[in-house]
Protein backbone atom coordinates (compact mmCIF):
# COMPACT_ATOMS: atom_id res chain seq x y z
CA UNK A 1 0.00 0.00 0.00
CA UNK A 2 1.48 3.30 -1.19
CA UNK A 3 0.51 5.99 1.99
CA UNK A 4 1.24 8.66 -0.24
CA UNK A 5 -1.71 8.19 -2.51
CA UNK A 6 -4.20 9.34 0.66
CA UNK A 7 -4.65 12.21 2.09
CA UNK A 8 -7.41 11.36 5.04
CA UNK A 9 -10.09 12.75 2.79
CA UNK A 10 -13.36 13.82 5.08
CA UNK A 11 -12.22 11.66 7.86
CA UNK A 12 -12.97 13.39 10.94
CA UNK A 13 -10.22 14.17 13.74
CA UNK A 14 -11.06 15.48 16.63
CA UNK A 15 -7.96 17.13 18.71
CA UNK A 16 -8.65 17.31 22.54
CA UNK A 17 -5.72 19.57 23.72
CA UNK A 18 -5.17 23.68 24.44
CA UNK A 19 -7.15 24.36 20.41
CA UNK A 20 -6.33 26.13 17.30
CA UNK A 21 -3.66 29.01 16.66
CA UNK A 22 -5.84 30.88 14.24
CA UNK A 23 -2.34 32.89 12.73
CA UNK A 24 -1.92 29.13 11.34
CA UNK A 25 -4.29 29.77 8.48
CA UNK A 26 -3.58 26.68 6.47
CA UNK A 27 -4.66 24.25 8.90
CA UNK A 28 -7.89 26.81 10.11
CA UNK A 29 -9.09 26.36 7.08
CA UNK A 30 -9.23 22.70 7.21
CA UNK A 31 -11.10 23.02 10.61
CA UNK A 32 -14.51 21.85 10.17
CA UNK A 33 -15.77 22.41 13.62
CA UNK A 34 -14.79 22.82 17.03
CA UNK A 35 -15.87 23.39 20.70
CA UNK A 36 -14.12 24.68 23.86
CA UNK A 37 -15.14 22.84 27.05
CA UNK A 38 -14.59 24.14 30.87
CA UNK A 39 -15.89 23.38 34.17
CA UNK A 40 -16.78 26.89 36.35
CA UNK A 41 -17.97 25.40 39.84
CA UNK A 42 -20.30 22.48 39.61
CA UNK A 43 -21.37 23.58 35.85
CA UNK A 44 -19.82 22.26 33.09
CA UNK A 45 -19.56 25.19 30.22
CA UNK A 46 -19.43 24.79 25.91
CA UNK A 47 -18.20 27.61 23.83
CA UNK A 48 -16.90 28.52 20.55
CA UNK A 49 -13.34 30.39 21.64
CA UNK A 50 -10.91 27.79 20.45
CA UNK A 51 -8.12 29.74 19.82
CA UNK A 52 -5.08 28.12 21.00
CA UNK A 53 -3.41 29.66 24.17
CA UNK A 54 -0.19 28.45 24.32
CA UNK A 55 0.98 26.01 21.06
CA UNK A 56 0.49 22.51 22.04
CA UNK A 57 -2.90 21.87 20.00
CA UNK A 58 -1.14 23.73 16.85
CA UNK A 59 1.76 21.54 16.91
CA UNK A 60 -0.45 18.63 16.89
CA UNK A 61 -2.65 19.78 14.47
CA UNK A 62 0.44 20.16 12.45
CA UNK A 63 1.52 17.27 12.06
CA UNK A 64 -1.51 15.51 11.57
CA UNK A 65 -2.55 18.03 8.49
CA UNK A 66 0.91 17.47 7.33
CA UNK A 67 0.23 13.79 6.63
CA UNK A 68 -3.63 13.34 6.02
CA UNK A 69 -4.03 17.02 4.25
CA UNK A 70 -7.99 16.48 3.24
CA UNK A 71 -8.71 15.16 6.63
CA UNK A 72 -11.19 17.31 8.76
CA UNK A 73 -10.39 19.01 11.79
CA UNK A 74 -11.97 19.58 14.81
CA UNK A 75 -10.18 21.12 17.59
CA UNK A 76 -11.71 20.22 21.26
CA UNK A 77 -10.25 23.14 23.62
CA UNK A 78 -9.93 22.12 27.21
CA UNK A 79 -6.83 23.35 28.70
CA UNK A 80 -6.51 27.12 28.75
CA UNK A 81 -3.29 28.28 29.53
CA UNK A 82 -1.11 25.44 30.70
CA UNK A 83 -1.68 21.51 30.07
CA UNK A 84 -3.90 20.52 32.85
CA UNK A 85 -8.18 19.92 32.89
CA UNK A 86 -10.28 18.82 35.59
CA UNK A 87 -10.74 14.69 34.97
CA UNK A 88 -14.74 16.06 34.29
CA UNK A 89 -13.48 18.16 31.24
CA UNK A 90 -11.76 15.41 29.70
CA UNK A 91 -14.62 13.31 30.31
CA UNK A 92 -17.00 15.63 28.57
CA UNK A 93 -14.83 16.03 25.84
CA UNK A 94 -14.43 12.55 25.13
CA UNK A 95 -18.39 12.44 25.29
CA UNK A 96 -18.71 15.28 22.92
CA UNK A 97 -16.45 13.13 20.22
CA UNK A 98 -19.06 10.38 20.41
CA UNK A 99 -22.18 12.50 19.81
CA UNK A 100 -20.46 14.19 17.24
CA UNK A 101 -19.23 11.03 15.56
CA UNK A 102 -15.84 11.59 15.28
CA UNK A 103 -13.62 8.42 13.50
CA UNK A 104 -10.32 9.63 15.51
CA UNK A 105 -9.79 11.05 18.57
CA UNK A 106 -6.35 12.12 19.57
CA UNK A 107 -4.84 12.81 23.22
CA UNK A 108 -1.77 14.15 23.30
CA UNK A 109 -2.38 13.81 27.00
CA UNK A 110 -2.54 11.64 30.22
CA UNK A 111 -3.20 11.72 33.96
CA UNK A 112 -1.62 9.55 36.70
CA UNK A 113 -4.60 10.03 38.70
CA UNK A 114 -6.27 6.43 40.30
CA UNK A 115 -9.44 8.52 41.17
CA UNK A 116 -10.73 9.02 38.08
CA UNK A 117 -9.60 5.71 36.25
CA UNK A 118 -12.47 3.89 36.62
CA UNK A 119 -15.06 6.97 34.67
CA UNK A 120 -12.26 7.57 32.38
CA UNK A 121 -12.35 4.06 31.43
CA UNK A 122 -15.60 3.66 30.81
CA UNK A 123 -15.84 6.44 28.95
CA UNK A 124 -13.09 4.87 26.34
CA UNK A 125 -15.14 1.79 26.32
CA UNK A 126 -18.74 3.70 25.13
CA UNK A 127 -16.13 5.52 22.09
CA UNK A 128 -14.73 2.19 21.18
CA UNK A 129 -18.30 0.54 21.18
CA UNK A 130 -19.26 3.68 19.11
CA UNK A 131 -16.32 3.33 16.51
CA UNK A 132 -14.59 6.69 17.83
CA UNK A 133 -11.12 5.60 17.90
CA UNK A 134 -8.91 7.16 20.77
CA UNK A 135 -5.45 7.57 20.13
CA UNK A 136 -3.18 8.56 23.18
CA UNK A 137 0.39 9.66 24.38
CA UNK A 138 1.81 7.16 26.40
CA UNK A 139 4.17 9.10 29.89
CA UNK A 140 7.07 8.02 29.15
CA UNK A 141 7.88 7.98 33.27
CA UNK A 142 5.12 6.56 34.61
CA UNK A 143 1.65 4.38 33.65
CA UNK A 144 -0.72 7.05 32.40
CA UNK A 145 -4.06 6.68 31.31
CA UNK A 146 -5.84 6.29 29.53
CA UNK A 147 -3.49 4.87 27.08
CA UNK A 148 -3.28 2.29 29.50
CA UNK A 149 -6.83 1.55 28.88
CA UNK A 150 -7.43 -1.58 26.23
CA UNK A 151 -9.91 0.26 24.24
CA UNK A 152 -7.43 3.19 23.42
CA UNK A 153 -4.16 2.91 21.04
CA UNK A 154 -0.81 3.33 23.25
CA UNK A 155 2.14 5.74 21.38
CA UNK A 156 5.28 6.39 22.81
CA UNK A 157 7.93 8.36 21.13
CA UNK A 158 10.99 6.82 19.18
CA UNK A 159 13.52 7.76 16.45
CA UNK A 160 11.31 7.46 12.77
CA UNK A 161 12.33 7.24 9.30
CA UNK A 162 9.96 9.62 7.47
CA UNK A 163 6.29 10.62 7.92
CA UNK A 164 4.74 7.23 7.52
CA UNK A 165 7.45 5.60 9.59
CA UNK A 166 6.16 4.03 12.79
CA UNK A 167 7.17 0.74 15.24
CA UNK A 168 5.03 -1.60 17.12
CA UNK A 169 6.53 -3.49 20.20
CA UNK A 170 4.04 -6.27 21.30
CA UNK A 171 1.66 -6.72 22.37
CA UNK A 172 -0.04 -3.31 21.93
CA UNK A 173 2.39 -0.57 21.91
CA UNK A 174 2.90 1.62 18.76
CA UNK A 175 5.89 4.00 18.38
CA UNK A 176 5.45 7.26 16.24
CA UNK A 177 7.87 9.99 15.84
CA UNK A 178 8.78 11.49 19.31
CA UNK A 179 12.19 13.25 18.47
CA UNK A 180 12.65 16.98 18.42
CA UNK A 181 11.48 18.47 15.41
CA UNK A 182 9.85 21.54 13.97
CA UNK A 183 6.11 21.66 14.43
CA UNK A 184 3.88 24.48 13.85
CA UNK A 185 3.35 26.65 16.74
CA UNK A 186 1.72 30.13 17.87
CA UNK A 187 1.68 33.40 15.68
CA UNK A 188 2.19 31.50 12.54
CA UNK A 189 5.79 30.45 13.37
CA UNK A 190 7.18 27.18 14.09
CA UNK A 191 9.14 25.41 16.84
CA UNK A 192 11.44 22.64 17.79
CA UNK A 193 10.25 20.39 20.40
CA UNK A 194 9.36 16.46 20.85
CA UNK A 195 7.79 14.21 23.04
CA UNK A 196 5.24 11.69 22.64
CA UNK A 197 2.51 14.02 22.32
CA UNK A 198 3.96 14.29 18.74
CA UNK A 199 4.01 10.71 18.47
CA UNK A 200 0.33 10.01 18.90
CA UNK A 201 -0.27 12.94 16.04
CA UNK A 202 1.46 11.20 13.87
CA UNK A 203 -0.12 7.78 14.42
CA UNK A 204 -3.92 9.34 15.00
CA UNK A 205 -3.04 10.99 11.33
CA UNK A 206 -1.86 7.27 10.12
CA UNK A 207 -4.84 5.63 11.44
CA UNK A 208 -6.73 8.31 9.52
CA UNK A 209 -5.64 7.18 6.20
CA UNK A 210 -5.80 3.53 7.49
CA UNK A 211 -9.80 4.39 7.54
CA UNK A 212 -9.61 6.32 4.03
CA UNK A 213 -8.29 2.94 2.64
CA UNK A 214 -10.35 0.33 4.33
CA UNK A 215 -13.24 2.09 5.43
CA UNK A 216 -12.87 0.57 8.89
CA UNK A 217 -13.82 1.66 12.16
CA UNK A 218 -13.55 -1.26 14.81
CA UNK A 219 -10.64 -0.91 17.03
CA UNK A 220 -9.47 -4.15 16.31
CA UNK A 221 -9.15 -3.92 12.84
CA UNK A 222 -7.65 -0.49 12.95
CA UNK A 223 -5.13 -1.86 15.08
CA UNK A 224 -4.11 -4.92 12.92
CA UNK A 225 -4.09 -2.57 9.91
CA UNK A 226 -1.29 -0.27 11.70
CA UNK A 227 0.05 -3.78 12.78
CA UNK A 228 0.17 -5.39 8.75
CA UNK A 229 1.12 -2.32 7.36
CA UNK A 230 3.87 -0.25 9.09
CA UNK A 231 6.78 -2.50 7.33
CA UNK A 232 5.89 -0.78 4.49
CA UNK A 233 7.52 2.37 5.77
CA UNK A 234 10.79 1.43 5.43
CA UNK A 235 12.89 -1.70 6.85
CA UNK A 236 13.72 -0.33 10.16
CA UNK A 237 11.50 2.84 11.70
CA UNK A 238 14.67 3.84 13.44
CA UNK A 239 16.12 6.83 11.42
CA UNK A 240 19.62 7.09 9.61
CA UNK A 241 20.83 10.16 9.16
CA UNK A 242 20.75 11.78 5.86
CA UNK A 243 24.60 11.95 4.87
CA UNK A 244 24.66 7.95 5.79
CA UNK A 245 21.47 7.48 3.24
CA UNK A 246 22.81 9.64 0.34
CA UNK A 247 26.36 8.58 0.34
CA UNK A 248 27.66 12.12 0.58
CA UNK A 249 31.10 12.68 2.05
CA UNK A 250 33.54 14.93 2.68
CA UNK A 251 32.86 18.82 2.85
CA UNK A 252 30.08 20.28 1.57
CA UNK A 253 30.34 23.16 -1.07
CA UNK A 254 32.46 26.49 0.90
CA UNK A 255 29.96 28.50 -0.31
CA UNK A 256 27.32 27.37 1.25
CA UNK A 257 29.08 26.87 4.73
CA UNK A 258 30.33 30.74 4.36
CA UNK A 259 26.41 31.32 3.80
CA UNK A 260 25.25 29.59 6.60
CA UNK A 261 27.76 30.90 8.63
CA UNK A 262 27.06 34.37 8.08
CA UNK A 263 22.86 33.45 8.61
CA UNK A 264 24.18 31.75 12.21
CA UNK A 265 25.63 35.56 12.78
CA UNK A 266 22.47 37.38 11.87
CA UNK A 267 20.92 35.74 14.67
CA UNK A 268 23.63 36.83 17.04
CA UNK A 269 24.56 33.12 17.52
CA UNK A 270 27.68 32.78 18.96
CA UNK A 271 28.71 29.43 17.85
CA UNK A 272 31.19 27.20 19.49
CA UNK A 273 33.46 24.84 16.57
CA UNK A 274 33.00 21.34 18.02
CA UNK A 275 30.04 21.91 20.13
CA UNK A 276 26.78 20.56 18.53
CA UNK A 277 24.97 23.84 17.22
CA UNK A 278 21.28 22.45 18.17
CA UNK A 279 22.50 22.48 21.82
CA UNK A 280 23.39 26.21 21.76
CA UNK A 281 19.72 27.05 20.19
CA UNK A 282 16.26 27.63 22.27
CA UNK A 283 13.75 25.71 20.33
CA UNK A 284 12.11 29.23 18.88
CA UNK A 285 15.57 30.43 17.27
CA UNK A 286 16.60 26.61 16.16
CA UNK A 287 13.23 27.48 14.39
CA UNK A 288 13.63 30.19 12.60
CA UNK A 289 16.81 29.52 11.58
CA UNK A 290 16.23 27.24 9.31
CA UNK A 291 13.37 29.20 8.14
CA UNK A 292 15.52 31.54 7.39
CA UNK A 293 17.59 29.21 5.57
CA UNK A 294 14.94 28.06 3.62
CA UNK A 295 14.62 31.88 2.25
CA UNK A 296 18.09 32.08 1.60
CA UNK A 297 19.04 29.20 -0.67
CA UNK A 298 15.24 28.78 -1.60
CA UNK A 299 14.67 25.23 -0.68
CA UNK A 300 11.87 23.94 0.99
CA UNK A 301 13.42 21.71 4.04
CA UNK A 302 10.92 18.38 4.88
CA UNK A 303 11.10 18.44 8.30
CA UNK A 304 10.45 15.00 8.44
CA UNK A 305 13.74 14.07 6.89
CA UNK A 306 15.58 16.12 10.08
CA UNK A 307 17.29 14.70 12.62
CA UNK A 308 19.60 16.42 15.09
CA UNK A 309 22.74 15.02 13.47
CA UNK A 310 21.36 17.55 10.70
CA UNK A 311 22.10 20.07 13.23
CA UNK A 312 25.16 19.36 15.05
CA UNK A 313 27.17 21.36 13.00
CA UNK A 314 27.60 24.00 10.58
CA UNK A 315 29.15 21.81 8.28
CA UNK A 316 26.30 18.97 8.52
CA UNK A 317 23.88 21.46 8.17
CA UNK A 318 25.16 22.89 5.03
CA UNK A 319 25.81 19.42 3.89
CA UNK A 320 22.06 19.09 4.56
CA UNK A 321 21.15 21.90 2.48
CA UNK A 322 23.53 20.48 -0.57
CA UNK A 323 21.11 17.39 -0.69
CA UNK A 324 18.17 19.25 -1.14
CA UNK A 325 19.80 21.65 -3.44
CA UNK A 326 20.50 18.39 -5.46
CA UNK A 327 16.88 17.41 -4.88
CA UNK A 328 17.64 14.24 -3.33
CA UNK A 329 16.47 15.36 0.44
Amino acid sequence: MDFTSLTGEGVKIAIIDSGLSPDASDLWYKKAGGVSISAANRDIRYGTAIADSFGHGTACAGIISHIAPKALLFPVKIFINEPKASARVLLEAIQWCIEQQMQVVNLSLGTISESSRELLEGACEQAAKNGVLLVAALNSQTLSYPAQFKTVIPVAGGMMLHRYSYGFCPPRLFLGRGEPQRVRWLGGGRIFMGGSSLAAAQISAISALLIEKFDITCLDDICKALINHKSECGATCFRIPNSQNKGFAGKPNHDIIKRVSEIIKRFGINYNEGEALFNQLNPVTAARLLDAIELEFAIEIDDWSLSLKTLESVDSLALYIEEGLAGVT
